[in-house]
């Protein structure tokens, strides 16, 4: 499919950038699921301040634990965000849909006033965000956040993508060796 992409592409004379940003971050995933292998540590810490930094996300946290509470942020430091109980909720896991992330741009006008996910994001200062789970939605082990605080964003097609592949391959790395990772 790319290949022949690439072929109309050249033969309508058009000049093929692979410097464009999508393509960036798809080489930028592929290194990080390359370093998990060999470095997990470090390839995740890597990653982390790589997508905070291309996202121009206000914050991340990761929040792990039996109580999901948080054990690393980078960022802007945010109130009221220090445990992610939400987490555990059926109205967390309908969000999921029965995959290992979800993204939500527009928190104040998405989601029901009432929504206690609402409510815990609007207490944290969080306008959109994306989060991503390890383990299943049954036993979570752990919660990475990707927020925004200082206005709703849209999150772009390949920043939902790079997400999911930072997740499905965490969670690869977890169910092999629950031990290496170490946030």
């Amino acid at each position: 499919m790319h290949a022949e992409l690439f072929r109309k592409s050249v033969q309508a004379n058009d000049i093929v950038k692979y410097a464009d940003r999508e393509v960036q971050e798809l080489k930028y995933m592929a290194e990080f699921m390359q370093d998990i292998a060999v470095a997990p540590k470090e390839a995740v810490e890597r990653i982390l301040i790589h997508l905070k930094e291309t996202f121009n996300l206000d914050n991340i946290t990761v929040f792990a634990g039996d109580d999901l509470r948080a054990e690393f942020s980078l960022g802007k430091k945010l109130v009221n965000h220090q445990n992610a109980n939400y987490a555990k909720s059926n109205e967390f896991k309908k969000l999921l849909s029965g995959k290992n992330y979800f993204t939500n741009s527009f928190i104040e006008s998405t989601l029901e006033t009432k929504s206690s996910f609402r409510q815990e994001m609007e207490l944290s200062g969080i306008k959109s965000t994306a989060q991503c789970i390890l383990g299943t939605a049954e036993n979570i082990k752990a919660l990475i956040t990707f927020n925004h605080t200082k206005i709703s964003q849209l999150w772009a097609e390949y920043e939902i993508n790079c997400i999911a592949m930072f997740a499905s391959a965490l969670n690869l790395l977890y169910n092999k060796n629950p031990q290496k990772i170490i946030f």
